[in-house]
This record gives structure tokens, C-alpha cells and sequence, in this order.
């Protein structure tokens, strides 16, 4: 693989490296610019005139400011006018810029500059990018893509220590882009790793080999001798061809058992994963499709899971045993027709354990009891029924009073349910805003446009961040209500931006749901008037993902949002 400072500098890269004068090389903030301003309004909207982008950029970092939030649109900008080989030029001139001009970069706030920076990593980015297809016209190109992504993101920890951004989506997507191409240019390598003996297709390889990298220890494992009477796949988990929704079920149980297991020494051992976000995806696959067993006075004929297992389950919990007692939980949790969904001791045993193990485990732990509000206002009462043996509960008596107590309180359904009705933000200091925008819509559809700038100079002078938060709802709101549904979305997927960054969804779950909905309903829109096929299928997908979001917070606004689809 080429060092970074052995790729070509392209003519169209150098341009835009020449400072902009002697003193400052950098040139000046340019945010109060015309061209700033168009291109900003220009790069948000559903379907930009990605050239005019290009245009805009170019200006404003050749002539007026090294800025490196113009730097991340232009290489969006790129990469769709060029695919591989734009996003390759994008990714230079950010390396670059950082490498060369460091912190005297604008914008001149390092935390701006580092959430500037993963701009490249919103979904509407790095989505396009998982659809690329490496081939060998273009393969050099990805591996050289990976190679700088990989540098800048060496550069911001340098640059932003304490408040790196978050590149995760699309360093993946291009690391697997990546391998793809390395593959194509060196088939015989392929060839060499190929963990079974008999044809596959392309598809089946890769997954295989992706396995086989993630969980064995090294290959002399799988060439053990007593391995030889069966296909070397036994050292992993074969996966299934899917064919329909049970064979994905089935394959999404396997791969995330494997994130709590591993192989030392021939053995395979349990152990409590890094990633954390896996304890709240195990649980909306087992709770997601889970309906009410039938029961008679409360009694299930759910089976009570195995006495022993119990047993241990509790000691480790009683002794703080928490590395063992996670990993047997989650893997129980994960079987087919396991009784695990059901005991919800054993997840209040895991969730204390996790809070125990602090660090990021404490959002798993949150994540979990997350999920199991979803179910309990799905499901109220499941909690009280019992095991078939008619003597084991569900949940014992400390396991109720910390569902009733913690789970659903944290979660935002105590009794007080007002909390959740929109507007998302209450109180005296924030009634002005509220009463502003209603009257804004009162006037609909005259003032359209002094009410517009009003509500965008307001957000301006709010000094207050939950101020602005909610003036810029309004304003996407309002939008939405004037059926000015691309300028909406502007101001949405800036606020979504907001909640990734600052992690709202910690304490102030109604009001980011407010948006996803906001988000729902412009998206519902602009597919029902687009042409674009791509498009649709984009905003389709992105539907999915605000549609999960919204039930895990709020199952009746997502239960609406539901029926007004079927309508």
C-alpha cells in the first residue's frame, strides 16, 4: 500500500491548495459571504445543482477563505459529479488543508471545524458511498480513498484531541470497498484465503471471509488435524443464504452471538464485546416481534429457563461476576425460542452489570432499558405473568419496582404523558417562540417571506442553544406548513446533525423525536412528487431508519405516522 505522501497531487487538488494571499494564507472567515450563503442553501437541499456547488466551493476556497465546512461539501460535491474519483480529489484537498493550514483553518471554533468535518459522515453521504461497486477501472481509486479518510482521521486526532469527529460510517464503508478492490487486484490473494474448498459465489465468499478474519485467531486454528473430517466453516458460523425474512433473522442471531464469544487457544470463550450497540440491537430483534403469550390467571406456557442456569446467573450477579454473567445472558437471550426474552430479572442483572462496567456501557444500559419501555407500553402487563411451572415470575418483586422506578421513568413514560405532546419545549422562557410561530402559521400563506426572515434572524440572536434548537423546529415547521418542503428539510438535517453531535436523545427525548417526525413528514412528501427513482429509493430508506428511531421513543406517534401510510 502507497504512504500518503506518495499519491499524486492532482492539477485540480493544487488549485485549491494555493494560499489565498501572503498574510493570512488562509484568507478570511467568509461566512457572511453571498457565495457562502447560496452555497450553503444550495448543498442541504433534496436535489442540488451539484456543479453550481462546485462553482460556489471553488470561489470561495481559491479566492476568499480556506474553510474547511466548504472543503467537506465540495468533496460531496465531487463525488457526485465523479463518483470514486471526485470523493478521491475531495478527500486530498481536506487531508491537505488540515496538514498544511492546521488550526488556522476556518471556521476559526475547533469544535465547528471538527463537526464540519463529519458532514462526511450523514447518512445521505456515506449511504451513496456503501453503493459504489470497486472494478478494476476504479479499484486503485478506492484504496487510495481509504488511505487519506484513514489520514484525516489521524490529522483531527491530532488537530481536535478533544472532540475528534465522528468518521465511523464512512471509514467502513470505503475500508470494505477497499478490501473489495485489493481482491481485484490481486485475485491470486483471494485464491490463497479461500476458507473452504468447495465453489462459492462471490457474495458467499466475501461474507465467509469476513467471518473467518473477525473470529478465528489465526488460520493454523482452522487447519487443526481434527478438523479435517468436516468442512473448515465448523470453526465458524456458516451463514445462512437468505431467502426470505426467518433466514435474515436466523444470520442476524448468529452474527451477533459472535460479538460475545471468541477463540483462544482452540477454545471458544465468552467475553463482554467493545461495542456496546449491540445489546440494544439483540433486544429489537427478540423484543421487536415478541406478542403477548397466552396465559390463564396470569400463568404462561412459557417454559422457565433451565434452574441452573438461573442459579449461576444470580450468584455472578451476587459476587459481581460481570464478565461472566453478560456474555451468558446475551448469548441465552439470542437462541431460538429462548426463554431468556421473557426473564426480565436476568435484564436487570445485565443492565446493573453494564452500569457497573461504566464507560460506553453505560448507553448500553440505557439502550436496553430503552427497548424494554418500548415493550412495556406495547405490551403493559407483561411483566406480571409467569413462567409455565406457575411459580416463576417473569419479574420478581425488585425486578418491578426497577421497571416501574428506573426503566420507565428514564425512558420519559412515567404518568405525566403531556411531557411528549409537541410543542417539545415548555415554560414561560420559551412561550415568545411558541406564540411567534403560531401566529406565523395563522397568517399562512401571506408573509411568507417576512416571517421566514424574521424566525432566521431570531435564530441569530437567541443566545440560548435550547433557544435556537427550537426556533430552528419552528422554522422547519413552518416551512413544512407553507409546502416549502425542500427548504424544511434544510433545517431538519441540521438539527439532526445537532442531536448526533451533542447527544440530545440523553435528556431530551420528545424534542428529538419532534424532529424525526418533522423529518418523516417532509421526506412522505417529497417522495409522493418525485420522479427520481434513486431519490425515493434514498428517502425510503432514510424512512426505515426515522421510523425506528421514533417508535423507540414514542410507539403512538410511530403507530400514526404507520396509519397515515396505509391511508
Amino acid at each position: 500500500m502507497p504512504e500518503i505522501s506518495e499519491l499524486e497531487i492532482p492539477d485540480v487538488v493544487q488549485d485549491y491548495l494555493e494560499p489565498i494571499s501572503d498574510n493570512p494564507p488562509v484568507g478570511n472567515d467568509a461566512s457572511n459571504e453571498e457565495e457562502y450563503f447560496v452555497l450553503n442553501m444550495e448543498i442541504q437541499k433534496t436535489t442540488p445543482d451539484y456543479k453550481k456547488c462546485i462553482e460556489l466551493s471553488r470561489t470561495i476556497l481559491t479566492e476568499k477563505s480556506k474553510d474547511i465546512k466548504i472543503a467537506a461539501w465540495l468533496s460531496f460535491a465531487m463525488f457526485r459529479t465523479e463518483k470514486i474519483k471526485g470523493l478521491l480529489n475531495g478527500l486530498k484537498i481536506i487531508y491537505h488543508y488540515l496538514k498544511n493550514f492546521e488550526n488556522n483553518l476556518y471556521p476559526s471554533n475547533a469544535n465547528y471545524r471538527s463537526k464540519a468535518i463529519q458532514f462526511l459522515n450523514q447518512p445521505r453521504f456515506f449511504k451513496l458511498i456503501e453503493k459504489e461497486k470497486p472494478d478494476a477501472s476504479n479499484a486503485k481509486e478506492f484504496i487510495e480513498a481509504d488511505l487519506v479518510l484513514k489520514e484525516i482521521v489521524n490529522e483531527c486526532a491530532k488537530l481536535f484531541p478533544d472532540n475528534p469527529p465522528v468518521l465511523k460510517f464512512i471509514a467502513e464503508a470505503l475500508a470494505d470497498h477497499a478490501d473489495t478492490a485489493n481482491k481485484i487486484l490481486s485475485p491470486s490473494a483471494v485464491k490463497t484465503t479461500q476458507p473452504i474448498a468447495q465453489p462459492q459465489t462471490e457474495k458467499q465468499s466475501e461474507t465467509i471471509n469476513k467471518t473467518v478474519s473477525e473470529t478465528a485467531p489465526a488460520p493454523k486454528e482452522i487447519e487443526k488435524p481434527v478438523q479435517q473430517t468436516a468442512p473448515v466453516q465448523q470453526t465458524v458460523t456458516q451463514p445462512v443464504k437468505v431467502t426470505n425474512e426467518n433466514d435474515g433473522i436466523i444470520q442476524l442471531r448468529q452474527i451477533l452471538t459472535q460479538f460475545f464469544e471468541q477463540v483462544a487457544d482452540g477454545n471458544k470463550k465468552e467475553k463482554v464485546p467493545d461495542s456496546f450497540f449491540v445489546f440494544g440491537i439483540a433486544r429489537q430483534l427478540q423484543w421487536g416481534r415478541l406478542i403477548r403469550p397466552q396465559e390463564t390467571d396470569g400463568v404462561t406456557q412459557v417454559e422457565v429457563p433451565n434452574n441452573i442456569m438461573q442459579t449461576n446467573i444470580k450468584k455472578w450477579f451476587e459476587n459481581s461476576e460481570w464478565d461472566s454473567l453478560i456474555p451468558r445472558v446475551e448469548i441465552n437471550l439470542l437462541k431460538a425460542d429462548s426463554a431468556f426474552p421473557y426473564w426480565f430479572d436476568a435484564h436487570r442483572y445485565v443492565v446493573k452489570a453494564l452500569e457497573q462496567k461504566g464507560g460506553n456501557y453505560t448507553l448500553a444500559a440505557q439502550d436496553i432499558k430503552g427497548q424494554l419501555a418500548q415493550l412495556i407500553n406495547r405490551i403493559p402487563d407483561i411483566y406480571k405473568l409467569k413462567f409455565k411451572d406457575k411459580a416463576t415470575p417473569f419479574a420478581d418483586d425488585d425486578t418491578v419496582r426497577w421497571i416501574l422506578d428506573d426503566v420507565m421513568t428514564s425512558a420519559g413514560k412515567s404518568e405525566n404523558k403531556d411531557q411528549i405532546i409537541l410543542p417539545p419545549i415548555m415554560g414561560e422562557d420559551y412561550e415568545q417562540i411558541n406564540n411567534e410561530y403560531k401566529q406565523a402559521c395563522l397568517e399562512l400563506p401571506k408573509n411568507i417571506e417576512v416571517n421566514i426572515a424574521s424566525m432566521q434572524k431570531a435564530i441569530g440572536s437567541d443566545e440560548r442553544r435550547k433557544g435556537k434548537f427550537l426556533r430552528r423546529l419552528n422554522l422547519a415547521n413552518y416551512c413544512m406548513q407553507a409546502k416549502m418542503y425542500d427548504l424544511a428539510k434544510v433545517h431538519l438535517t441540521e438539527l439532526i446533525g445537532l442531536i448526533d453531535e451533542y447527544n440530545i436523545t440523553l435528556w431530551e427525548p420528545a424534542l428529538c423525536t419532534s424532529v424525526w417526525q418533522a423529518m418523516y413528514l417532509v421526506n412522505k412528501e417529497i417522495i409522493s412528487k418525485t420522479k427520481d427513482k434513486e431519490l425515493k429509493t434514498d428517502l425510503e430508506n432514510d424512512q426505515t431508519e426515522l421510523f425506528n428511531k421514533i417508535a423507540k421513543y414514542d410507539s403512538i406517534i410511530a403507530l400514526k405516522l404507520k396509519q397515515k401510510k396505509e391511508r
